[in-house]
């Protein structure tokens, strides 16, 4: 677990990569015609952009937090990969923390992206209806119809 301590940020080939790859996936997938589209497009891709200069290029988070924090800040290096992770940091760079809150934060982002994929199914197979099924009966949002 050499790695968990190196330098994991300013990585601007993989931000550049990763804004390209899912912006030529979004457009290809949505192809934008109305002026509507192409703002959405540009609003998507503004949040990407965000995504991906925190993940990888400068860990905003971190940084706030050791500008209010100071020397309080929990661990000596925080932008290592280990300490890229707030609950590790605050576990002051516990590799136990870390073998739990890694994985863990896998199965959130996995189950999130069942989750959106069960919901679009049920949006896609409305036809334009009001979804009140599925996913749809148990969130406080049931006026979602699809426009298009």
């Amino acid at each position: 677990m050499h790695f968990l301590n190196q330098y994991a940020y300013g990585l601007w080939g993989v931000v550049l990569l990763n804004i390209l790859m899912f912006g030529w996936f979004i457009y290809l997938a949505f192809k934008p015609q109305t002026k509507k589209e192409w703002r959405t497009l540009g609003v998507f891709t503004s949040f990407m952009v965000a995504l991906f200069a925190e993940m990888f290029g400068f860990p905003l988070t971190i940084y706030i937090l050791t500008s209010i924090l100071g020397d309080k800040y929990p661990v000596l290096d925080p932008f290592t990969h280990l300490n890229g992770h707030l609950w590790v940091a605050f576990a002051r760079g516990s590799k136990i923390v870390y073998s739990i809150s890694h994985p863990l934060s896998n199965i959130f982002i996995f189950t999130g992206i069942a989750i959106i994929a069960i919901g679009w199914k049920g949006i896609h197979g409305g036809n334009g209806k009001l979804v009140t099924s599925g996913i749809y009966k148990y969130v406080n949002i049931p006026n979602i119809v699809v426009l298009w």
